[in-house]
């Protein structure tokens, strides 16, 4: 019995011992293959200037690198850990864990974005095309200063987050609120535009003189460059915009035949990778969003002056809407927050599309008023800048009025601002205050919600073109000489 037993035990034992040596043998296999159990960044989501934790744990790893990298010179990083560091912009952080017979990785984002925020990140203030601040613009014409350009501007200015000013062109320049020289960088864009997480991303236009098709670069905050890219397809790249999760939205137009423009809308990630592609029924020259996102472009035709709508959802594959208007409006449609937008048609007629359309003839036969862009201010009420007697064939006028209309499709005033000087004006801005800003051949004007005029800003020798506001309530216009169109100049007024 007890030799039974015995030889029991023992076969026991040796199954017992089959199992851990095997256990064993795979244990040893698993500690020569890098395993990461972890790795994150608190928080996913936070501020410049903020601490991130970094955190990390793996198994069977000789060695470890983060990369971008955040150790200290000579410093090596422990297989697992937590190391905390000042973030200043957006990344993938990788993180490699290595021994003799190989290595794994994983990838986790982490937005940065700035406290202040931007008040003006795009062309028209807002995906919406508003052209309206969040905050009271300047109630005198007092001038702070002054900036001269050594080459030509392009666009519209817009605001960076630490609320210098970021202009376009064949150099892309930021200038501080103070007026001195952040930094500029050659780029040849044609018109900037900001990300949440401070990223500014350009449409470049110029290389040498010629038109670059399909091109886009995202570039830090410091004027170093993020990412390049260049789109297969060789098609021109006009517009852009931001989606929810941050990605790009970039209309496209190219010319297939005399009598045929194709276009797409791109959707970019953060990092610079084409995600999809949604071919438009003509070549797309400006986008415009409502608060959910759906998307209008207007397309140039090949039919003279016609432009045709489309609506379509964000990354949807197919329109949920179409229009072939005739237009000779070169400004995206303006979204108001009942999801109507509006935009000129049929030269210088105002339409507005939704629930209750409406369709307004600007008197008396502006056809110039569409050379103004629309503004939209917190009451509501459309702002344009239009020309003070039109011919009745189609001649331009020599003065200058600027337009209130309701919502529901009538004017509400309208304000004489110049009788002698011809329209040739491109900027309007709305403050959150109803101070309406708009630009004339050689004024600027500041208008009350009234129609009554606040302050005027004379020069004689400048053209001034687009307008912006900042956060702390500096508007800025950019201007160049009239006499020899070559110097250009940024002007920045605030009380």
């Amino acid at each position: 019995m007890r030799r039974e037993i015995t030889i029991l035990f023992t076969a026991i034992s040796l199954v017992f011992a089959g199992c851990s040596v095997f256990d064993s043998d795979d244990e040893i296999e698993k500690q020569h293959e890098p395993v990461i159990i972890e790795f994150t960044i608190d928080p996913g989501l936070g501020y410049r200037g903020d601490m991130f934790l970094f955190s990390w744990k793996t198994e069977g790893a000789d060695r470890v690198r983060i990369e971008p990298s955040i150790s200290d010179p000579g410093e090596d990083l422990p297989v697992s850990g937590q190391v905390s560091r000042e973030l200043l912009y957006s990344s993938w952080y990788t993180l490699t864990a290595e021994n003799d017979l190989g290595s794994v990785s994983t990838n986790t984002w982490v937005e940065v974005r700035y406290r202040e925020g931007s008040n003006w990140p795009l062309p028209r203030a807002d995906r919406m095309n508003t052209g309206r601040s969040s905050y009271p613009g300047p109630m005198t014409n007092t001038l702070k200063w002054v900036y001269d350009f050594d080459k030509e501007p392009s666009g519209t200015p817009i605001i960076n987050h630490d609320g210098s000013v970021i202009v376009g062109g064949k150099v892309l320049t930021v200038i501080n609120p103070d007026g001195s020289l952040k930094w500029r960088v050659e780029t040849k864009t044609h018109q900037v535009y900001l990300s949440e997480d401070g990223t500014i991303h350009g449409v470049l236009a110029y290389q040498e003189g010629y038109v670059v098709p399909g091109t886009i670069t995202a570039i830090h905050p410091d004027g170093t460059e993020r990412w390049h890219y260049t789109n297969p397809d060789g098609h021109r790249l006009a517009t852009l915009s931001y989606g929810p999760d941050g990605c790009l939205i970039v209309g496209s137009s190219h010319q297939t035949g005399y009598d045929r423009i194709d276009g797409y809308i791109y959707y970019l990630n953060k990092e610079g990778d084409l995600e999809s592609r949604v071919s438009t029924e003509f070549g797309v020259s400006s986008i415009g969003m409502n608060q959910d996102y759906d998307i209008i472009t207007m397309e140039n035709t090949t039919k003279g002056y016609y432009s045709y709508l489309e609506r379509f959802t964000y990354k949807g594959e197919e329109n949920i809407w179409q229009d072939l208007i005739l237009s000779t409006g070169y400004y995206a449609p303006v979204f108001d927050p009942n999801d109507a937008f509006y935009m000129f048609r049929d030269y210088g007629y105002l339409s507005c599309f939704g629930q209750t359309p409406w369709y307004l003839d600007l008197p008396p036969d502006c056809n110039a008023c569409n050379h103004s862009p629309l503004a939209l201010g917190p009451s509501g009420i459309l702002y344009t800048l239009g020309c003070l007697g039109c011919t009745d064939d189609g001649g331009y006028g020599t003065g200058q009025v600027l337009y209130a209309i309701h919502p529901q499709g009538w004017i509400q005033w309208h304000t004489v601002l110049a009788e002698t000087d011809r329209l040739y004006g491109f900027g309007s801005a709305v403050d959150s205050e109803e101070h309406i800003y708009v630009s004339g051949t050689s004024n600027i004007y500041a208008v009350n919600a009234d129609g009554s005029l606040l302050w005027t800003y004379d020069d004689p020798a400048q053209r001034f073109n687009s307008l912006a506001l900042s956060l702390d309530g500096t508007l800025y216009a950019l201007a160049y000489d009239l006499q020899t169109g070559r110097k250009y100049r940024l002007y920045a007024f605030h009380d």
